[in-house]
């Protein structure tokens, strides 16, 4: 097969790849390929578990994938030596630039200083590859050097959350000026990006939520009659998923004498504490901790539960919400972010006030108490997420946009002034 034309040709920049919490990412990266692009994987760290643990899939990603902190120290030496003979001033200008987003704070010099060492060992590695664009997930900082020290054009993708809560410290509106375009992943994270750059560059923000394969999560034919119902809460453990909350409520509704079971679904620093909590309310006859489970054995999981609950604080758009609505399980998670575009309150699913225990208690026993309900929500869900965030229809709309826009960049070059090919439409319009 003949390479690639250079138009088709980009690099995904990663913190971590593969990762347990990030099968989505993997996703988009083969879906892109599938419709033939050249997507070269670039990962700062390497994957969070070792090869013998990863499924099929994430082995063979984790072969194809460049993992910038694995390095020798002699190669990063070689390829600091090298940018610095051949590109002095950018190399020079990459380093000012990361010394002035530190705001010469200690530690956030010392974070600059790294993440400038690992910007000169992509830019090399990219130009080894002959590769000049890269879009960015979770590190757009080592991207944002990295296209100021070499010939390089970048994008990103914005999940919120942690962007928002600190978007100066983030340098978000640098970053937003930076990239030829940004994908948001939903409309209510493209609005928290509009308020960071000037309106001219409105259009140069696009909405593709992440997705997933609706093939992958189909509904399970679970006929057997169960003595009870199951919540599962799939979502790493930490404070911001709000597990100690949902626990709170699920106290309340065994005290009423239903018969439920949870399941948290996942690991993580947090662990130890809600262990703790669901042990002090003698819960543990009735709570189930699974454990990190690997993204192929996550469906087992879903098959089991009879009501799907997010009590989370704050959020980008839960990839598990989405799973989960795919499997035709009826939700209940918090009235925030991207989460009403996901799960429309009354129809896919049921939402509650963020932080509200009473009504969180109220829309679980809403749902416990009626299984006509639950079904057709269930099934609302399904089709709300064949027809919105289906892998396939959101990949190729995302590979529209790099198709359209790179090209409009005459082959990945600064354009003079910010070319106007696409309106920056949402993928759920």
């Amino acid at each position: 097969m003949p390479p690639a034309p250079t138009s088709r040709r980009l690099a995904y920049l990663v913190s971590q790849y593969p990762r347990l919490t990030h099968d989505f990412l993997l996703r988009e990266i083969r879906e892109l390929r599938s419709l033939g692009w050249d997507v070269h994987a670039f990962s700062v760290s390497p994957s969070d578990r070792g090869n013998d643990d990863l499924n099929p899939l994430e082995q063979e990603e984790r072969r194809r994938t460049f993992y910038i902190k694995s390095e020798s120290f002699l190669s990063v030496l070689h390829s600091h030596m090298r940018t610095l003979l051949t590109r002095p001033a950018g190399y020079l200008h990459g380093l000012l630039l990361a010394i002035t987003l530190s705001n010469w704070h200690p530690r956030r010099l010392l974070y600059s200083f790294f993440y400038f060492i690992e910007a000169v060992v992509l830019g090399e590695q990219l130009r080894k590859a002959k590769v000049s664009h890269v879009h960015s997930h979770f590190t757009s900082t080592v991207a944002l050097l990295s296209s100021k020290i070499f010939p390089l054009t970048m994008s990103m993708t914005i999940h919120g959350f942690r962007e928002f809560r600190d978007p100066d410290g983030f340098h978000l509106a640098k970053k937003l000026r930076s990239c030829l375009f940004t994908i948001a992943i939903s409309n209510y994270c493209r609005s928290q990006l509009m308020l960071e750059c000037g309106a001219q560059r409105w259009d140069r923000i696009y909405v593709v939520p992440a997705s997933i394969d609706p093939k992958l999560f189909s509904p399970a034919n679970t006929g057997a009659a169960k003595p009870f119902l199951e919540i599962v809460c799939a979502a790493r453990l930490v404070h911001l998923k709000g597990h100690l909350l949902l626990i709170d409520a699920f106290e309340r509704i065994v005290n009423d004498g239903f018969p439920v079971r949870l399941t948290l679904v996942g690991d993580g620093p947090e662990s130890p504490v809600l262990r703790a909590a669901v042990k002090e309310r003698r819960l543990d006859h009735c709570v189930r901790f699974t454990g990190p489970i690997n993204p192929a054995r996550i469906r087992e999981q879903y098959a089991r539960a009879d009501i799907f609950a997010l009590a989370s604080f704050t959020e980008g758009l839960p990839v598990a919400l989405m799973e989960a609505m795919a499997m035709g399980i009826p939700c209940v998670a918090s009235c925030i972010t991207g989460i009403p575009e996901l799960l429309r309150d009354g129809v896919t699913g049921l939402l509650f006030s963020p932080g509200n225990i009473e009504d969180l208690t109220r829309a679980l026993r809403v749902l416990i108490d009626d299984p006509t309900l639950r079904q057709r929500m269930g099934e609302a869900a399904r089709l709300h997420v064949i027809q919105n965030y289906n892998l396939h229809i959101n990949v190729a709309r995302l590979a529209e946009v790099f198709g359209q826009e790179l090209a409009a960049d005459g082959c990945h070059r600064f354009p003079a002034s910010a070319p106007r090919r696409l309106r920056a439409k949402s993928a759920l319009e």
